[in-house]
């Protein structure tokens, strides 16, 4: 068998500090510092990168800090209006892993191209596919059909690969759904992380996978609260 592994998927809001003050956002300076000691194996990023410096080279900045290896696919141009950074994924390894195609997501509308980023644990043949979906702000931007399209994307992720997890930005109740054959591995509210109401992110394995231990974990200054598994694989890879 396998050995365990550690994953953690936190949106990190673009390196800001989050308070319900737009003018009043402000850097998050320990960032840094607390994801070293989460003291992942596997850390999946959503906006992994500096708010307003498009040329900033952040994620990559984090992997050598940290001694990761660094997966991600980073678009043209930004994600929505009014921003001026390339929206990107990113996964942070330091397990041995082979990279792999990357699933290209839809165009959308006026909403910019997005990816789901793939890998897979070397010693036990998994996959890990890490995403950052648009979900309810589709819903919001009066374009249902547009999110239904997202959520067959989803179905697709969910058939291809043993691990899903990120900010899906969907309920608990659609996300499972829409994800079968694979289960939650982690369930607690995540968003807005002072005082959350709702799972927005998630953690799904397959029938492949033990889940040992589960946590959504308290607020580090982002608006999501991060989620952290500890898992094993039931077989070994080739």
């Amino acid at each position: 068998m396998s050995k365990p592994f550690t994953i953690v998927s936190w949106n990190i809001f673009q390196g800001l500090h989050h308070t319900a003050n737009r003018r009043a956002w402000t850097p998050n300076l320990r960032i840094e510092d607390d994801l070293e000691a989460l003291d992942a194996d596997v850390l999946v990023l959503p906006e992994a990168w500096r708010f307003g410096q498009p040329k900033a080279m952040w994620a990559e900045e984090l992997a050598e800090r940290l001694d990761y290896d660094l997966h991600q696919w980073v678009a043209d141009r930004p994600s929505r209006k009014r921003e001026t950074v390339p929206w990107r994924m990113v996964m942070l390894t330091r397990i041995p892993t082979r990279p792999l195609p990357p699933q290209i997501m839809p165009q959308f509308g006026n909403f910019g191209q997005r990816a789901i980023v793939r890998a897979e644990l070397v010693d036990s043949g998994l996959t890990i596919a890490a995403a950052h979906l648009y979900g309810i702000h589709l819903v919001r931007s009066t374009t249902p059909r547009a999110w239904m399209r997202e959520r067959r994307e989803l179905k697709v992720t969910a058939a291809n690969n043993d691990i899903v997890v990120g900010d899906l930005n969907m309920w608990g109740p659609v996300v499972r759904r829409d994800t079968t054959p694979l289960r939650s591995a982690v369930r607690g509210r995540t968003f807005p992380a002072k005082r959350p109401h709702s799972q927005i992110d998630h953690l799904l394995v397959s029938s492949q996978v033990e889940v040992l231990r589960s946590q959504v974990l308290p607020e580090m200054g982002s608006d999501h609260r991060a989620i952290r598994a500890n898992l094993q694989a039931l077989t070994s890879g080739v």
